[in-house]
């Protein structure tokens, strides 16, 4: 079975391709912002890093111990390290330009995907904190999901929203406006 270490490396690729520091750089402290974000997409790796995911500097040791330190030193891939790590940067040791680089961000994108999927599947991480359960209705044709009393934040098409639980209210960060019908209807054809 895949290591909590493999998805770890795997989220902070994915950190990496959202700030564009793959090929490139990415200070640390980038790194460990953005790991949080998408590390917190994740339940079964918001488990695994645990309280570091809420401490910076616990989570940027956490990060220095591996998997910066395998990636800089080539453990896993015969010797041959493919980044450097110095003075708080993660630097990969190859440039892409152009086309290729976008492609190379692309497949790499890709194939983390495809693998934190895999890695997901196996333990079986869909039966956990990712998923809500709610009980689904209905009135006059429009979906009413009768959902958990709580605020959350949750993602929808790229944007990040604020869902007041209890009172099925969504709004975006910068309008007050009800989204939750759109939203249900979204999930529900």
């Amino acid at each position: 079975m895949p290591s909590a270490e493999c998805r770890v490396k795997l989220v902070v690729l994915l950190a990496m391709l959202a700030e564009d520091g793959l090929p490139g750089v990415v200070t640390i402290e980038r790194s460990v912002e953005r790991v949080g974000i998408v590390a917190r997409r994740y339940g079964l790796v918001r488990t695994e890093l645990g309280d570091a995911l809420n401490d910076p500097a616990a989570l940027r040791a956490l990060l220095e111990k591996h998997p910066i330190d395998a990636w800089t030193e080539g453990r896993g891939t015969g010797g041959t390290g493919f980044s450097t790590y110095q003075d708080g940067r993660l630097a990969s040791r190859f440039e892409l330009r152009g086309a290729e680089r976008e492609a190379a961000q692309d497949l790499i994108r890709e194939i983390v995907d495809w693998r934190m999927a895999v890695y997901l599947r196996r333990v079986g991480a869909g039966t956990g904190a990712d998923r809500i359960v709610c009980k689904v209705s209905h009135a006059s044709g429009r979906p009413i999901l009768f959902l958990p009393p709580r605020e959350r934040k949750i993602e929808w098409d790229t944007t990040v929203l604020s869902a007041l639980f209890r009172l099925s209210q969504i709004t975006t960060p910068r309008s007050s406006r009800n989204s939750s019908q759109a939203l249900n209807h979204s999930w529900m054809y």
